[in-house]
């Protein structure tokens, strides 16, 4: 059985193919290109975004480093403290027998690994007689 083939008919087929395949082409071209010009401006938020973020980090990597440095202190306070309380009361004697004797407050933190305030009170508890001018010039120098 054979069907008797017209070529009008083939070339037709032919014309319709090729012109289906290259208009398909073209709507693929445009939307891969459509697709690409949307997400392109997605990309660009999303990438200053990321520089956001990436100097709220280094931002809070600061402020972290800062923090270690206060607990770092502090913990070196701590021990401090603690190595007085450890000592008993021989260091807090000795700073009222310093104040006794007239020494200055920067003395007898140095002496008794005390805070300045700590030094200033035991001055104003048990400072030695004629130490009150001596009280006074060291306020009013400050």
């Amino acid at each position: 059985m054979s069907f008797p083939i017209d070529l009008t008919d083939l070339a037709t087929a032919a014309i319709v193919a090729v012109l289906g395949a290259v208009l398909t082409a073209a709507l693929v071209t445009l939307f891969l290109r459509h697709r690409r010009n949307s997400v392109r401006p997605m990309l660009t938020d999303v990438h200053a975004e990321l520089r956001a973020v990436a100097a709220t980090v280094v931002a809070l990597s600061a402020r972290f480093d800062r923090l270690n440095q206060l607990l770092d202190t502090d913990a070196r306070h701590s021990t401090t403290a603690a190595t007085n309380a450890r000592a008993g009361r021989g260091g807090y004697e000795l700073a009222v027998r310093l104040a006794q004797a007239g020494a200055r407050p920067e003395e007898i933190m140095a002496a008794c690994a005390m805070h300045r305030r700590e030094a200033d009170l035991i001055l104003r508890l048990h400072a030695g007689p004629g130490s009150d001018e001596k009280r006074l010039s060291l306020v009013g120098a400050r």
